[in-house]
């Protein structure tokens, strides 16, 4: 500090000089903190491109096996097994679900 309590200042005195050092590395941080959140996203957005993929063609998959159970091809029960009701149900999220 350029002054003592009661000291007498004068308009655009410096009276205090306040060390940047902790500010700059708060800034450094969240900077940090904001690349990895961004990275984060684009591994976000990356794993639900993947995952619609995987979607589309376990679609692809059930409508074909949906044709051969029509044709007597296949049994009706590998349509309503557990599995298929689960990706279709995860089908219908994503396309609702804002990209």
């Amino acid at each position: 500090m350029n002054v003592d309590f009661n000291s007498r200042v004068h308009k655009g005195e410096v009276i205090a000089l306040i060390d940047p050092a902790l500010f700059e590395g708060a800034v450094l941080q969240a900077s940090a903190d904001l690349d990895s959140a961004k990275a984060n996203v684009i591994a976000a957005r990356a794993n639900l491109e993947k995952t619609k993929a995987s979607l589309v063609q376990t679609k692809a998959d059930f409508d074909r096996a949906n044709q051969l159970t029509a044709q007597n091809i296949l049994s009706k029960q590998n349509l309503t097994s557990p599995r298929q009701i689960m990706i279709l149900w995860l089908l219908a999220w994503v396309q609702l679900w804002p990209p």
